[in-house]
């Protein structure tokens, strides 16, 4: 049986608010990344389709994030929850101190 996750109202209108500000922290023809400053979550607004997204990080080699970590949303804002803290540092993209690829 597959485990739903659910986000609190306040964390999704949170979420919400920082796409809209408009200003990824990264960006790619895939989409942007959106990462919060007070939650444990990011967010990406694809410029795909959820599917093809999906498809893209199984196809990952190396640095693939976990599967666990991405969550896909019906959201307007944007498609996918990091469910876990995101950082960039030196051009690269680290969940939970892993380096990954996710745009």
């Amino acid at each position: 049986m597959e485990k739903i996750l659910k986000f609190s109202k306040n964390i999704i209108e949170e979420l919400n608010k920082l796409v809209s500000a408009g200003n990824p922290v990264l960006s790619s023809d895939k989409g942007d990344l959106f990462v919060s400053d007070t939650a444990p979550v990011s967010v990406i607004r694809l410029k795909i389709p959820v599917t093809d997204y999906l498809a893209f990080i199984e196809s990952l080699d190396t640095e693939k994030p976990k599967r666990i970590h991405l969550i896909p949303i019906n959201n307007e804002s944007f498609q996918i929850i990091v469910n876990a803290p995101v950082v960039i540092e030196n051009d690269s993209t680290l969940i939970n101190g892993d380096k990954v690829c996710i745009l």
